[in-house]
């Protein structure tokens, strides 16, 4: 009789470890990684260096299902959806302005590169992470404010380059 209450009190105790355990790897599962490395990445690429910038503004995007497909141009850094006809809406979005610190020297991408939409997709399969989608070459930059202002950008934040190292 003791060792059937011993294995029951074993038996409830190990339910509930496994139990606590699924639950954690369920939210884990579910979390959305942050954007720091895919902006810093997206920077490096497109030749911005974090000297040159004085500031990253970031606004989240409170009207996600806006987002302009087909205007901006996703940028191939760590590129998950590679090979992939269509990137899936993103569930996610954050407006980004980057100020340039006075007196850097003005890198060829930066006119294209200083204002833009990140994106966290996620197909419900295998892939999913942050698509930095920037205007195309000659978009003006007040048609980036109005794409920002459909979005619902108006939280804006202020962060500082080092932090995103």
């Amino acid at each position: 009789m003791r060792s059937k209450r011993w294995a029951r009190g074993l038996l409830v105790a190990g339910t509930v470890v496994a139990a606590t355990l699924l639950l954690v790897l369920a939210l884990e599962a579910t979390r959305i990684p942050e954007w720091q490395p895919a902006l810093a990445e997206y920077l490096a690429e497109a030749g911005i260096p974090l000297a040159d910038v004085r500031m990253v503004w970031v606004a989240p995007a409170s009207h996600a299902g806006r987002f302009p497909t087909g205007v901006l141009e996703p940028v191939p850094t760590d590129w998950t959806w590679q090979g992939i006809a269509q990137i899936p809406p993103p569930k996610k979005v954050l407006c980004v302005r980057l100020e340039k610190r006075e007196g850097s020297t003005e890198p060829v991408g930066w006119a294209t590169s200083g204002q833009f939409l990140m994106g966290y997709h996620d197909d419900q399969l295998y892939r999913a992470g942050w698509v930095v989608h920037r205007p195309p070459a000659g978009m003006p930059s007040d048609e980036m404010g109005e794409i920002f202002a459909q979005m619902g950008c108006n939280r804006w934040e202020g962060i500082p380059p080092e932090r995103l190292r």
